[in-house]
């Protein structure tokens, strides 16, 4: 990375480094700033892009290069860098950031990365694994965090608290993060396919395609705000919408008959699969 008149924008030591200001990476810095989890000019981007890095600083006011070995001048000592860069140019930012202290904490949401991969260059730094999922860009992520054995109880609720700003974070065990990418890794898409049929279904039935396209994408959002925000669980809340020999046990009926639920569990086995297979 060569110096530019990004690294104009540097002001103070930074307490959050992002490598990578993509899709992902912005939506985290967001919900930060928007949450005052961290102040503006506490974070700090390091992109090639600098379209990119230009957009995300003047959009927050963050502080920005695409230097690495400015960046590394420019951390905390206990600062936090999360790791939002693609696995294909994974390996060459771990080896960019060699030099930064023991007491930097590494947070990696590159798909298929493990731990230990990370620990064959930093051997002696805290590290943690998060899988967020792609609504947060709008601040309703489902998140899951993992760490290596260095991680402090403290530290592992200060990152939970970054992805918790934009939607949920739990904590799992590593060996368990294929399962999450099966389920809230790739989830979204599930939904989107459900409305497309959805859509596709009530055009059958006569509707008009945008007020089946609307109805069908409003049906969905307030079915997933009244589980959010229901303290029922979603069978009870089901049970509720479904009158004995009414309309939607009829539906249900026929979805069940259909092997739903089998469909559902063979799909997510299959990105299962696929995620082991990129590990």
């Amino acid at each position: 990375m060569q110096n530019t008149n990004l690294d104009n924008t540097i002001t103070s030591k930074c307490k959050l480094a992002f490598i990578g200001a993509g899709a992902m990476g912005s939506a985290i810095a967001k919900g930060l700033v928007h949450n005052k989890t961290f102040m503006a000019n506490e974070i700090i981007f390091c992109d090639l892009d600098e379209k990119r890095v230009d957009t995300i600083a003047n959009e927050l006011q963050v502080q920005t290069t695409n230097c690495y070995d400015r960046l590394k001048t420019n951390l905390d000592d206990n600062a936090l860098i999360i790791l939002a860069v693609k696995p294909q140019v994974f390996e060459q930012v771990l080896a960019s950031l060699q030099g930064i202290k023991d007491s930097n904490i590494l947070i990696s949401i590159a798909a298929g990365k493990t731990i230990e991969s990370i620990e064959k260059v930093f051997a002696t730094n805290e590290i943690f694994r998060v899988m967020p999922n792609t609504p947060a860009q709008v601040l309703k992520a489902a998140s899951a965090i993992s760490a290596n054995t260095k991680a402090s109880k403290t530290n592992l609720e200060k990152v939970k608290e970054i992805f918790n700003t934009i939607g949920v974070c739990v904590a799992v065990n590593e060996k368990d993060l294929d399962a999450v990418t099966a389920l809230s890794g790739s989830g979204p898409a599930y939904v989107f396919l459900m409305t497309e049929a959805m859509t596709q279904a009530g055009i059958e039935l006569g509707l008009d395609a945008q007020i089946a396209e609307t109805l069908a994408r409003q049906t969905l959002y307030g079915a997933a705000s009244l589980m959010i925000e229901s303290q029922e669980s979603a069978k009870a809340l089901r049970d509720k919408v479904t009158s004995p020999n009414g309309t939607t046990q009829a539906g249900i009926e026929n979805l069940e008959a259909n092997d739903f639920r089998t469909v559902i569990l063979e799909a997510l086995q299959a990105a299962k699969a696929r995620s082991l297979e990129l590990n």
